[in-house]
């Protein structure tokens, strides 16, 4: 396991599901919040690593530009979807299989594709 370079705080809320297969890459605050399910295979990145020109890539620093994500109260993430850094999943949201969410959501949003759009509201 890699150390980070930054300080890490993992909340996971009560009542909270997390199937198997996942990778949750916490940085800055990474929250899940109570009541949550989440599927397998979902990947929860909470940095990305730089990409200046001027540096090999095994050599770039992390961004803490976008730090953490933040999954609130009873959101439903389905098989295979990507949260990116920076991103906030509002309360009763649903994130659809093989979404990648590159900006945050609103409460009860259901949100699908790549990269994520709302299709509609629960």
């Amino acid at each position: 396991m890699q150390s980070s370079p930054h300080p890490v705080t993992l909340e996971i809320g009560n009542h909270t599901y997390i199937g198997e297969l996942n990778n949750i890459r916490a940085a800055g605050i990474t929250r899940i919040g109570s009541h949550c399910l989440i599927a397998q295979g979902v990947s929860i990145i909470g940095s990305n690593h730089g990409m200046e020109r001027e540096q090999p890539m095994g050599h770039q620093v992390w961004r803490m530009d976008k730090l953490g994500v933040v999954i609130s109260d009873d959101v439903w993430i389905g098989t295979n979807a990507t949260i990116l850094p920076g991103v906030h999943i509002g309360r009763g949201a649903i994130v659809a299989a093989g979404s990648v969410v590159t900006k945050s959501v609103p409460e009860y949003a259901i949100v699908a594709g790549i990269p994520a759009q709302i299709i509609r509201h629960r």
